[in-house]
């Protein structure tokens, strides 16, 4: 195992690892939490600042504009400087900024905080990356990228009863600011954990790579292979979590709240399918056959949701199966990116790769919302099935090229 904490006993090393990934998960936990906790208060934000619903998705806009242009720059500071001086750093920034939300009463100030703190999130992808493939025992990976996913998917559930139930006791103010001190309690517990986190990979670089070298590494095919994986990631998932409920509103003829429990099935179970993938994910070899199949499955179960009108029950099954294998190939994701990566680069690596998830849900929203006003509601799955195998062809592409690589290895 790479660490500069030395324990011969398995026990130990295993505490030490927990550790470390209980201090990433919870930063993980935030970044997501941060990026959903103004979406719930907009009823009262709309009328706190006399703006409209689309002046306060501008404020959205912002903070995932921001992580999308700086999170690959990020990551070649996370390779240059050290992972957990960034990761602190940015956690701090976003902290404070969802903080200081609590405190103003302008619409503009609330535009500069968002941006902000979407400066502060496009650390964690590179950072926390790095850390974890850098410190945690090889045969115990997998499972450590689980809970990593399975945290960030519990920081997006976790906003809309968190931050209403502190609205009504504390006001919209008082809950910001409860958000923000909760990041700067999460922060401590980063700060105090540091020194696990930190090994000779994690720290700042005898030799750091040039900006000529990171360039010809984002842009070589099996890393440009793996930005399309994430992106199509993206756009799949977001067709389902963005129209679904439309959609099934819509061929059901029933009201929206009845509507959204098959995605309400889909999330849950995705997150319970995130910690079964770890277990396996670290049991073999195969990560891209894992990722391929899971795909795979996910659009034979959507394709007859497009040819007919099934029973609401069945549809549930549908969504709840198709969210566990959407859960499920996640570590063996990350594992094939760590693949692809040259050690010491993982911060540049990741932090370009997953910048396909904004990249992708930027497409998401205007393709499927062209499918929903040109075509049936049921073509809704037909063109997620349609991005599942396009999502199959970068996977099978990426790995094809991983295997050339290899083979003209000396």
């Amino acid at each position: 195992m790479a660490s500069n904490l030395k324990s011969d006993h398995p026990d130990a090393a295993w505490r030490l690892d927990l550790r470390r990934i209980g201090a990433i998960s919870a930063g993980h936990f935030y970044s997501h939490l941060g990026i959903l906790l103004l979406p719930p208060l907009f009823p009262i934000l709309k009328d706190v600042f006399a703006v409209s619903y689309t002046e306060l998705g501008l404020a959205l806009a912002c903070l995932n504009f921001a992580t999308l242009i700086l999170q690959a720059p990020c990551g070649a500071l996370v390779d240059r400087f050290g992972a957990v001086t960034i990761l602190l750093a940015g956690h701090l920034l976003m902290s404070l900024a969802m903080l200081a939300i609590g405190f103003t009463q302008s619409y503009a100030m609330l535009l500069v905080l968002m941006t902000l703190a979407g400066v502060g999130n496009a650390v964690y992808h590179p950072a926390d990356y790095s850390i974890l493939s850098a410190t945690i025992a090889e045969n115990r990976l997998g499972r450590a990228f689980s809970i990593h996913t399975a945290a960030g998917h519990f920081g997006f559930a976790a906003p809309p009863l968190i931050i209403l139930y502190l609205a009504n006791w504390l006001g919209w103010q008082g809950a910001m600011i409860t958000a923000g001190l909760l990041g700067v309690a999460i922060g401590l517990i980063i700060w105090f954990n540091r020194t696990a986190l930190s090994t000779a990979r994690t720290s700042k670089p005898a030799q750091p790579h040039t900006a000529k070298q990171q360039w010809q590494l984002v842009t070589s095919l099996p890393v440009l292979a793996s930005f399309a994986f994430f992106t199509m990631i993206a756009v799949s998932q977001g067709g389902l979590t963005g129209y679904s409920v439309a959609s099934i509103a819509l061929i059901h003829e029933i009201d929206l709240t009845l509507a959204a429990w098959p995605l309400t099935a889909f999330l849950t179970l995705s997150a319970i399918g995130v910690l079964a993938g770890g277990l396996i994910a670290d049991r073999t070899r195969r990560h891209g056959w894992i990722c391929m199949g899971c795909y795979g499955l996910m659009t034979v179960l959507l394709i007859p949701l497009a040819l007919a009108v099934l029973p609401f029950w069945l549809t549930l099954v549908i969504f709840a199966i198709a969210g566990f294998a959407n859960g499920f190939l996640s570590p063996a994701r990350d594992l094939l990116v760590r693949a692809v990566t040259p050690q010491g680069q993982a911060g540049i690596v990741f932090g370009f790769v997953t910048t396909g998830f904004n990249v992708g849900g930027l497409i998401a929203p205007v393709v499927f919302g062209a499918v929903m006003d040109w075509l049936a509601p049921r073509d809704l799955f037909l063109a997620v099935s349609i991005a599942c195998l396009l999502t199959i062809a970068t996977i099978y592409a990426g790995q094809r090229l991983q295997t050339r690589n290899t083979d003209r290895a000396p």
